[in-house]
């Protein structure tokens, strides 16, 4: 294998133990070389070459908004199917206050699509959702966003 660039030798060391990488490093996967750093970290479906990543695309109620009433469920859009074992999302409220919701559950018309419903009607006030997700090829992705009630 040729280094290429100053970095070389580190980089290599990065490839080859970095986690979400797949299969051995090669000069065509050095940072520095054919794909970015950013691009060799990504899940690749070997059988055809395509890179695929879980992601949130969009949520309902949306990131960083206020909505005028307590939502019937809180929504989450996925870039591609997530595991519904090992799939959970969570509504706090002030304080990191843990607010009753029923339990995650995937839709099954639709399964890149997870949610959750409040079990009675939220109050006015800011709101955040913690969701963990597990991909098809295990590897656990997490975040929150929130969203307010101003009625």
């Amino acid at each position: 294998m040729t280094l290429i660039g100053s970095h070389g030798v580190f980089a290599a060391a990065l490839v080859l133990f970095m986690p979400g990488t797949h299969g051995p490093a090669s000069s065509s996967n050095l940072p520095g070389t054919a794909e970015s750093a950013s691009e060799v970290t990504q899940p690749v479906d070997h059988r055809n070459g395509e890179r695929r990543h879980l992601r949130l695309i969009r949520s309902e109620p949306a990131s960083d908004t206020t909505i005028a009433q307590s939502p019937e469920e809180i929504r989450l859009y996925f870039s591609e199917a997530p595991q519904i074992s090992g799939s959970t999302v969570r509504l706090t409220a002030g304080a990191d206050r843990l607010v009753e919701t029923t339990e995650t559950a995937g839709d099954k018309d639709h399964p890149s699509q997870l949610f959750i419903r409040p079990i009675s009607s939220l109050p006015t006030g800011l709101y955040t959702v913690h969701w963990r997700v597990m991909a098809r090829d295990g590897h656990a992705l997490r975040g929150t966003f929130e969203f307010g009630i101003e009625e």
